[in-house]
């Protein structure tokens, strides 16, 4: 079973909470991170083991009718009436990730 970081994390959205709920699973070589402070960023979920190295999770909990349109760096979704424009996930997983890898850059040179 994977170690989880908090073990009990208090504020998880409900798909955070059941992705971290799935990836408790994964094997004992494993830890899962909920919102570490990554140079002053907080990826959702921060998953490190020896097969996967690093990956980096950035959850959403909408449904298919709250998405009105996607494109490359920006969703526009429809929550509660109300119109909102969001960074896109992947932009914001792929920020994280360049923040990860220049600390350790950091740190192995």
């Amino acid at each position: 079973m994977a170690a989880i970081v908090p073990e009990r994390p208090r504020f998880a959205t409900r798909g955070e909470g059941r992705l971290i709920h799935t990836l408790r699973k994964l094997p004992d070589n494993y830890t899962v991170y909920y919102e570490p402070s990554i140079a002053g960023l907080r990826p959702d979920i921060v998953v490190v083991g020896p097969d996967l190295g690093i990956v980096v999770l950035e959850v959403k909990d909408y449904t298919k009718r709250s998405i009105l349109s996607i494109s490359n760096n920006e969703w526009t979704l429809n929550i509660n009436g109300e119109v909102i424009n969001q960074k896109c996930p992947l932009s914001q997983a792929r920020r994280y990730s360049f923040a990860i890898a220049d600390i350790l850059r950091k740190i192995s040179s």
